[in-house]
């Protein structure tokens, strides 16, 4: 449905796309990842006609849209939802008139459908009987939610999510993970994700996309773009662990002759009966490094004067300028 052939783009005299080849698969969930500042958001940007590309081609089925502005461009973009970083919400309007706004002004949609719509979308995300708040009165999760009821309630044939978990803490951005799914296997569109949630998106992704250098460096589905023998890519992948659909086969770390490790098929394999292999949780770092600095901060009070004891401080007195090496040395008596 989405396709970018040799997609260029240069901001500020600085090259981001280098010659993009991409397609997006109908009906399934594809995640682009990749490093800060490789334009991945740029890359979402083309594929909905927000920006054009300097060199290139994007098609949205049969329509090349690189070109296009006004009512044809319009006409296409009704087919998109997009889901931004911040959720993008009006302060100055409820969470109801937030998601009623393009039922409003792209359908000029009025009346008691208008509200039968609104109401239905904020129950599907867990917001039921909140139109009425307004964002500022709502957490950091809540406004995505709102901000992905905004996207349905067109009943997009595409919903582009912009790191949809920015700003959440770990089980928040699960929760909004496990939405996205949910949303995405009731309704069947098109999604295209950026997100830095790694390893979390290979167990929510059908297809993984990495951009790197401008280009795209491999595109698979989640459980062979995990099985990579690129050194690059499999380093940036591997920082935040390992993760496995249910039953797969993984392949164990393996020290080569040349002392290298590397991870691939051979050597001992293991069936994954989890969905995700353990590993330290952001929560449990954040509680040893707690523990740590309590323990210490209980060595360093133990080796000096129990709190509320007297403790002799020596402080030179005028004196002892005029009485040789020795000196003669006042003592005062602090209390802690």
């Amino acid at each position: 449905m989405i396709k970018l052939v040799g997609v260029e783009k240069t901001l500020g005299g600085q090259p981001v796309l280098q010659g993009i080849d991409l397609s997006i698969p109908v009906g399934k969930l594809t995640t682009i990842i990749g490093r800060s500042g490789e334009g991945k958001s740029v890359l979402l940007k083309h594929m909905i006609g927000l920006m054009q590309p300097d060199r290139g081609e994007v098609w949205v089925g049969d329509v090349e849209i690189s070109r296009l502005s006004g009512t044809p461009l319009n006409d296409v973009r009704k087919q998109f939802a997009m889901l931004f970083q911040g959720a993008a919400l009006f302060d100055s309007l409820s969470v109801f008139e937030n998601v009623a706004f393009p039922l409003r002004e792209k359908l000029r949609m009025k009346g008691p459908e208008v509200g039968r719509r609104v109401e239905e979308k904020l129950e599907e995300v867990g917001l039921a009987g909140m139109g009425h708040k307004f964002p500022a009165e709502l957490s950091g999760g809540m406004r995505k939610r709102a901000g992905l009821a905004r996207a349905l309630v067109m009943e997009p044939e595409i919903i582009l999510f912009d790191e949809p978990t920015t700003g959440l803490d770990p089980l928040m951005a699960k929760s909004i993970h496990d939405l996205i799914v949910t949303m995405h296997r009731r309704f069947g569109f098109t999604a295209v994700m950026v997100s830095h949630e790694i390893p979390e998106i290979f167990a929510i992704s059908d297809w993984v996309a990495m951009l790197r250098k401008g280009k795209i460096a491999l595109m698979a589905t989640a459980a062979e773009f995990q099985r990579t023998t690129d050194p690059e890519i499999h380093e940036f992948i591997s920082v935040g662990g390992t993760v496995a659909l249910p039953g797969s086969l993984v392949g164990v770390r393996r020290s080569t002759k040349d002392g290298k490790s590397q991870v691939g098929d051979g050597g001992r394999r293991v069936r994954v009966r989890r969905h995700v292999v353990p590993r330290v949780s952001v929560d449990q770092a954040r509680e040893t490094r707690v523990d740590r600095r309590r323990a210490s901060t209980k060595s360093r009070r133990s080796s000096t004067a129990p709190r509320g004891s007297n403790r002799v401080r020596r402080s030179k007195s005028p004196a002892s300028k005029s009485a040789g090496s020795e000196g003669l040395r006042s003592l005062r008596i602090v209390r802690r």
